[in-house]
């Protein structure tokens, strides 16, 4: 039995004083039907919030829906997955 999966994960990050984000973060939204994955990453002055939400409903695909589910794995891992970079100076 496949069961649902929802995850919401939110991490705020204090960063050390004259550190500053290397990297963009660029905000992600990917659905197909019920399925969904967001990320809503956000910066201010010394504060690095990481704010992720994954929603896989339980359910069987259907065969012609396998190549949909499939991007929307890839999609999910790319914007799962992309660096945060912090710099000191």
């Amino acid at each position: 039995m496949v069961e649902a999966m929802h995850r919401e994960i939110n991490l705020r990050v204090l960063l050390p004083k004259g550190a500053e984000l290397a990297s963009d973060l660029a905000p992600v939204k990917i659905n197909d039907g019920d399925r969904s994955v967001q990320v809503a990453d956000s910066a201010k002055a010394g504060e690095l919030s990481l704010v992720r939400t994954v929603n896989l409903p339980a359910g069987r695909v259907q065969p012609g829906g396998l190549s949909a589910v499939s991007r929307l794995r890839a999609s999910a891992d790319e914007a799962l997955s992309q660096s945060v970079r912090v710099r000191l100076k």
